[in-house]
């Protein structure tokens, strides 16, 4: 049994530890990270960025909208807010936009 908390108690430290390095490395507009996404996932660079937890569940045949595959609903808080300097922000607003014309005149 304390095996087990002890396996589960670290893996949530372990992928909490990346999960937050994401997210600074979102903050800083990391070229790496960004191109993770499909497409630009701002429109404007945040300023704040916290990750939160959501349950989620499949729809059910008998649901109206066809299209919807599933429910989602807000389970909790999963780090706490981060945030960056000034200075570091007005760069990153930058290297934003210039991304976003560059694919806005590809496209």
């Amino acid at each position: 049994m304390f095996k087990k908390f002890l396996f589960i108690y670290l893996y949530n430290i372990i992928f909490l530890k990346r999960i937050s390095r994401l997210l600074h490395r979102i903050l800083e507009d990391s070229p790496s990270v960004v191109s993770l996404f499909r497409k630009e996932p701002f429109t404007e660079v945040p300023e704040y960025i916290r990750a939160v937890r959501s349950k989620y569940r499949f729809s059910s045949y008998d649901d109206e909208d066809k299209s919807i595959w599933w429910h989602s609903e807000f389970s909790d808080i999963y780090t706490p807010s981060f945030s960056q300097t000034v200075h570091s922000m007005s760069s990153r607003r930058k290297n934003l936009r210039s991304r976003i014309s560059q694919r806005t005149s590809n496209h």
